[in-house]
Order: structure tokens, then sequence, then C-alpha cells
């Protein structure tokens, strides 16, 4: 940190106020491609003489994200607010499609329940029924199983 005073006399004229200045140097690394990135963003903000506006702001909103606050964030960027619930909503869609999908299962468990296979159902596709033993298990499966083991399914494709 590097301390300094002002108080020139400007063309002849006193400053009103006398101010108290900070000045803080980094250093960037220019071997690394992320600081290069960087130096390069703080020349066009230098050349549009918003370097220190820069700054002040991102370290507001630094301070305020680490804080667990969004309020800087907002205040500088109004947009992110918007993009932040267009984000959730679109979450809440999908909740409510996931809702839709279990209505639709146990619709079609409880349609298969109440239909009953015929007998020459495994010979209909060419195979004798004699040739295959079956072995018949009366397991239940409850909709809620399938609905769950469904719903793991498709939240690990979106994952």
């Amino acid at each position: 940190m590097t301390l300094a005073y002002s108080a020139k006399i400007n063309k002849g004229v006193e400053m009103k106020k006398k101010r108290f200045r900070l000045r803080f140097v980094f250093w960037l690394d220019m071997l690394k491609t992320q600081e290069q990135d960087i130096a390069e963003r703080i020349e066009v903000l230098k050349d549009e003489r918003l370097f220190s506006k820069a700054i002040r702001i991102g370290i507001l909103i630094f301070d305020d994200l680490r804080q667990g606050n969004i309020d800087q964030l907002v205040q500088y960027f109004p947009w992110v607010k918007d993009k932040i619930i267009a984000q959730y909503s679109s979450e809440t869609n999908i909740e409510a499609q996931m809702s839709r999908l279990e209505e639709l299962i146990q619709q079609q468990n409880t349609f298969a329940q109440t239909q009953s296979p015929s007998s020459n159902y495994i010979g209909s596709f060419g195979y004798p029924d004699n040739d295959i033993a079956l072995e018949e298990k009366e397991e239940e499966v409850d909709s809620a199983t399938i609905t769950k083991n469904l719903n793991q399914s498709l939240l690990s494709m979106f994952s």
C-alpha cells in the first residue's frame, strides 16, 4: 500500500479540500494465460477510464458475495436478478414435468395391473410355449418405487 497526499496547487489556484488517498499495487504473472487476459481487460478499462470504478465496484460485489449477499451485485447489475429468476423458474418447470411423469407412470401401472396377458403371449413371438420355462414370481412393485427409479435416472442425465 502506498500513501499519497495530494495538495498541489493547480494553475495558481489552491484546492479547497486536501485529499488523503491510498494507492494499492498488485502484480500479474504474464506467463499465466488467465493473468494475461486480466492485463488485456485492464488496458481496455483504462482506455475507457473505467479501471478505478471497476476495481471499486468489483471489491464491493466480491465482499458482498463472500458474505452470502447479492445486494451489491443486483444494485450494479439489475439484469442479473432477472437471469436468476429465469433460471430457477426453468428448474421449477422441470419439477412440474417430473410430477407429470410420475402421474403418467402411476396411471400406466394401474392400467397394466388391470390387464392380464393372454396364455399364448410368448407363442405370438414365434417361440413355442413348451421350449421356454418361465418361473412366475409374485413380487409386488409399487408405482412409488418405479417413479423413484425413473426420477433418479432422469436427474442423473441432467447432472
